[in-house]
């Protein structure tokens, strides 16, 4: 029978009766079983409709179609060994594309189906020529002559089957493409990749991969097609694109499930739900396993393996889960989210670095990142990695976990200690209550949530070395307050408790957005949208914790009592060393400390120097007043006030510390500015009456909070609800910048009312107790006279002095005052 070359661009390419595409594997050629006999007879007949197939033990197969017409496709065209399985094209001389093409009508498919079907059975038969019919089968004709068709059964499916696992493909291929150096001759490593990543999609199937890329794949069941290397394979220079060069992406975040072979509807949807967070417009179907099946608007589909989508409860419960990349904890703030600056786009780049060293990161327009390590390729979405304004008014200041504010002081960032680490694991943890939290070597922190979800904080948040723990001073992001507030119920803050909170860290960070749980942690964001969380460790205290600390339940064991200044608005580094020694303690157990213990010297800053003769403690003061602490070459204490009089405190331990310029310094009454300069009383006044004076209020509150601590047992219902109220009350005028004065006096004789009223019932304010008070406190002001005398402030240098020998005495373990004295009481 002679056909000409158009014969090949019709349907059948000329033939009568047409032979399958796909070939059965015989066991033995010479007599074929009755199911092989089957198999051959059922692809046959697949693309000669209603026609009658007969074939014999060899695997020749006599077609007679409905017209009469007969004719007999030999065996080698039907059969082929097991081995053929192992070879590319599986032995086939024409093989199929395994992504199947959706058709709206299978039996009458539109021009732009057929050409879609056409496309991919040419791309896995170059230059052969095809030809579909109007029910999507398609003739192919090799360039050697050869013809086969692969039936409309394997190459459409309908728009239901994208709803289902595989999408309706019976080979189905991975989402994750491999970079190749050269894309016309793939190294056997290169080869050995994609298969694996077949291999992950197609369980138990026969992979074979061409030296193009081109992988023949052969299901238990005896199906086999061809994934294009198209689909498969991608240049090094891909992976500087968002998505990697890949047309479907995984998630960075896999999803904790319970039963890695079962998984539930919940836990199906939450695959499902981050993986169409990364393929936006994609219908995604996860199987009971894990495996998600993303189907494109396009129609092309791959599979993601569970693999790369799942971590079991048991590894996330132990520390274990690893995702594909790492979340950092910090989103990155961004004013138009749909459309990031480049600033915007390299904050990102550069948090996702941190958290993935050595992974190529790029980040869209958007804001979702492509991380690529090691090969791996996955997506971290825009909505883990960006917020905007308004998120700095929610929980956690829109990040999904929080980042303590407070640094672990170490002494090699390279290589922290056990101690070292359990420390930094203490400070996370305290701030992401029920989460698991690993620290590494160098002070990363892997945060792993009770959702499964897992988060990065760089050591560069967590950590600070002992030598740049002064720095913290300037250099902190968030300042702790150094008075905690205390509440009722630690567990339970009221409205009004809560805002106090709020008050005291919004005073010490200018400007910051503060929100406070019912628990007390507060959630810090800047206005350059960083992030830290302070616990309420740091932030309050109630009654008992008061009753068994000697410094109140607060931060610092000091006195905190205020130091007059002349001009609030202009404060000297004389009257900050005064504050400096109040910080330090009062020396007690020494009439007059021997400065002659101390070497005076100047470094090459300008800075004095004072350092003991064993060198082991060295004070460093610089000309604005600000000191520095060190013993055997540890920092054990640095003081900053800035140039409005705030007040700055590094502990030894990391802790940054803050005490509000008005809570450490006042204006000197104008009565005081008169003595001595007959010209300053008008200056002082107009000072004293341009401010609220709120001392008496605050001192007032505070004997409110001691009485209500220390008699609430013997009062009734009723006056333990007024007392409380009361508290709040006063707390909100104290808090509030716009009171009057007249409102300020006002509180001051409800609260001296209200305890005039108790005073009766309780051992409160009682003669004795009162002179008892009063004489304690005539005892720690005589001793401050006494130290003021024996270190006399005229001038900067004698200030300095004086400082000097607290701060010597502080450091050398010398007994330290540690009265917290009224405002009215006066050195």
């Amino acid at each position: 029978m002679i056909k000409s070359a158009v014969d090949a661009t019709k349907p059948n390419s000329g033939n009568d009766i047409v032979k399958p595409a796909d070939k059965t594997v015989v066991a033995n050629p010479d007599a074929l079983t009755p199911e092989e006999k089957k198999a051959i007879e059922d692809k046959v007949k697949a693309v000669n409709p209603g026609s009658t197939v007969v074939v014999d033990d060899k695997g020749n197969a006599a077609v007679t179609t409905p017209e009469g017409k007969t004719a007999v496709i030999p065996a080698a065209d039907l059969t082929k060994d097991p081995v053929a399985a192992t070879k590319p094209n599986a032995g086939n001389d024409i093989v199929k594309p395994a992504d199947k093409t959706v058709v709206a009508n299978p039996e009458k498919l539109a021009d732009a189906e057929k050409k879609a079907i056409e496309d991919k059975v040419k791309a896995v038969n170059p230059d052969a020529t095809v030809v579909v019919d109007d029910k999507g089968n398609a003739t192919v004709t090799t360039p050697e002559g050869k013809t086969a068709v692969i039936p409309a059964a394997d190459l459409t499916k309908d728009p239901a089957a994208a709803t289902k696992p595989n999408a309706g493909n019976d080979i189905v291929k991975p989402a994750d493409k491999t970079v190749v150096a050269n894309p016309e001759k793939l190294t056997d490593a290169e080869k050995k990749a994609i298969e694996d990543k077949v291999k992950a999609v197609n369980p138990d199937a026969t992979v074979v991969v061409d030296d193009k890329g081109n992988a023949t794949v052969t299901t238990p069941e005896g199906k086999t097609a061809v994934i294009p290397a198209t689909d498969l394979t991608k240049n090094a220079d891909a992976e500087k694109a968002p998505k990697a060069g890949n047309d479907i992406v995984k998630p960075a975040s896999k999803t904790k499930v319970a039963n890695p072979d079962s998984l539930t509807k919940d836990e199906k949807d939450a695959i499902a739900t981050k993986v169409k967070a990364v393929n936006p417009g994609v219908t995604v179907v996860v199987d009971d396993k894990g495996n998600a099946t993303v189907t494109l608007p396009n129609g092309n589909t791959a599979v993601i393996p569970a693999s790369d989508l799942t971590k079991s409860e048991k590894d996330v419960n132990d520390g274990k889960a690893k995702d594909n990349a790492v979340t950092p904890a910090s989103k990155t703030k961004v004013a138009n989210p749909e459309k990031l600056t480049d600033a915007e786009k390299k904050a990102i780049e550069d948090k996702v670095k941190a958290a993935n060293p050595g992974a190529e990161v790029v980040v869209d327009d958007k804001g979702n990142a492509t991380v690529v390590q090691d090969g791996n390729i996955s997506v971290i979405p825009s909505t883990d990695l960006v917020k905007v304004q308004d998120d700095a008014n929610k929980p956690n200041g829109g990040n999904d976990a929080n980042t303590p504010a407070a640094k672990t002081v170490v002494k090699d960032p390279a290589n922290l200690t056990d101690e070292e680490k359990a420390k930094v694991k203490k400070a996370v943890e305290a701030v992401n209550p029920g989460s698991t939290v690993v620290v590494d070597d160098k002070g990363n922190a892997t945060v792993t949530k009770g959702d499964g979800t897992v988060l990065n904080i760089p050591a560069s948040d967590l950590v600070i070395p002992a030598e740049k723990l002064a720095d913290e001073a300037t250099n902190a992001k968030v300042k702790t307050p150094a008075v905690r507030t205390l509440v009722g119920d630690k567990e339970n803050l009221t409205d009004a408790e809560k805002e106090a909170v709020k008050k005291t860290i919004e005073a010490v960070n200018p400007g910051a957005t503060v929100v406070v749980d019912d628990k007390g942690n507060a959630t810090v964001t800047m206005p350059d949208g960083s992030t830290a969380t302070i616990s309420k460790e740091q932030l309050v205290k109630d009654k008992e914790a008061v009753s068994k600390s000697k410094h109140g339940g607060d931060n610092l064991d000091i006195d905190l009592s205020k130091v007059e200044v002349a001009d609030l608005a202009n404060i000297t580094p004389e009257e900050k060393a005064k504050f400096q020694f109040k910080v330090l303690g009062a020396i007690t157990n020494v009439e007059e400390f021997d400065l002659d213990a101390y070497i005076k010297s100047t470094d090459k800053d300008g800075n004095t120097v004072y350092t003991s003769k064993d060198s082991k403690v060295k004070i460093t003061i610089d000309k604005d007043g600000n000191m520095k602490v060190m013993k055997d070459g540890k920092i054990n204490l640095a003081v900053n006030i800035d140039k409005a009089g705030n007040v700055t405190i590094v502990t030894k331990e990391g802790q940054v510390l803050a005490i509000p310029r008005d809570d450490a310094f006042k204006q000197r009454p104008s009565a005081q500015n008169n003595g001595g300069n007959g010209t300053s009383g008008n200056n002082g006044a107009t000072n004293n009456e341009a401010k609220v004076d709120k001392a008496k209020l605050e001192g007032a509150i505070r004997q409110l909070d001691e009485l209500i601590i220390k008699e609430s047992a013997k009062f009734d219902a009723e006056t333990a609800k007024e007392a409380n109220k009361l508290s709040a009350d006063a707390k909100k005028v104290f808090a509030n910048a716009d009171a009057t004065q007249a409102e300020v006096d006002a509180m001051v004789k409800r609260i001296e009312d209200f305890m005039a009223k108790v005073a009766s019932s309780t051992d409160h304010a009682t003669p004795a107790t009162a002179q008892a008070a009063s004489n304690a406190s005539q005892e720690a002001a005589e001793n401050a006279r006494k130290a003021a005398k024996e270190l006399p402030n005229t001038g900067t240098a004698d200030s300095v002095a004086f400082m000097v020998a607290t701060a010597a005495s502080a450091v050398l373990g010398i007994g330290l005052a540690v009265r917290r004295r009224k405002e009215d009481e006066e050195a």
